[in-house]
């Protein structure tokens, strides 16, 4: 491994007090390890990238989002048997690192401690008030960006748009299906905002990344060849964010979107809902 890197890990670390989310790229990261020397196999690469990972967050809560999106079709999320759905280094660190696992369909995270997070609502909320994003938030964590791009690794913008009940260009959708933790098996309902339906919705993510660059959240790691990784603090994205939709809330949107949404929230005079689109 790296020690210089992991030092240099570290010292961007410091301001940091709460959990640290990392969102990964095993690819963009390649270099941190010896590939040749581990035989090209991705358990042993993810196995150096845990230990690389470990080092540098020391005794802050290491958070790793293991999403997976078949609740829709199958209406059941296993805890402990469901794979994540986000590449090699997020799986692994489900089946061997891992010492707990949110209970949140489609948006679980495992994590080496526990996360107290608001699970057995009568409705599950995965960008709510005590979701792992409200922890992120609240316990001044951050956001690592481990070889992955930022267009990647912000799912914390819907936390961010959750917190505008009034929100315009999406609409709350409720799913329902079982939990299988260990041997209890539950009903849950699961409630979030979701994209209109058949419609091109996405983000302007370059500009968002030059905002928050020109202002200095964005922490990057100063060692070359390593510039992909980077984080930004939860309260800071926060309240960057925020200060922006209070003034515009299309901020976060790319201009082809803009096109066909400000025009239909003018002739529906009202946020988006299901049944405009479902």
């Amino acid at each position: 491994m790296n020690n210089s890197v992991i030092d240099c890990l570290q010292k961007l670390l410091n301001n940091v007090r709460g959990p640290v989310l990392v969102h990964s790229d095993m690819l963009k990261v390649g270099k941190l390890v010896d590939l040749k020397a581990l035989g090209y196999d991705v358990r042993k690469i993810c196995n150096q990238h845990a230990h690389f990972l470990s080092a540098a967050i020391a005794d802050r809560n290491l958070i790793v989002p293991t999403f997976n999106y078949d609740f829709s079709q199958t209406r059941l999320f296993d805890v402990k048997n469901t794979p994540s759905q986000l590449g090699p280094f997020p799986e692994y660190f489900r089946c061997y690192c891992a010492g707990f696992r949110t209970a949140v369909p489609f948006f679980s995270f495992c994590s080496k401690d526990k996360i107290i997070v608001d699970e057995n609502e009568v409705i599950i909320k995965p960008f709510g008030e005590k979701s792992v994003f409200d922890r992120l938030y609240k316990e001044d964590g951050c956001i690592l960006y481990y070889g992955a791009p930022f267009c990647n690794g912000t799912t914390f913008i819907h936390y961010i748009e959750n917190y505008y009940n009034g929100l315009i260009y999406r609409y709350n959708k409720i799913f329902y299906g079982r939990v299988i933790d260990l041997n209890i098996e539950y009903d849950v309902t699961v409630s979030f905002h979701v994209r209109p339906k058949n419609y091109h919705l996405y983000y302007n993510w370059e500009k968002m990344y030059f905002d928050l660059n020109h202002i200095g959240f964005i922490n990057r790691l100063n060692t070359a060849g390593f510039e992909n990784i980077f984080l930004i603090k939860a309260k800071d994205m926060f309240n960057f964010f925020t200060s922006k939709l209070d003034l515009d809330p299309f901020y976060l949107l790319d201009d082809e979107t803009k096109e066909w949404v400000m025009p239909m929230y003018k002739r529906l005079g009202q946020k988006f809902l299901i049944n405009d689109f479902e």
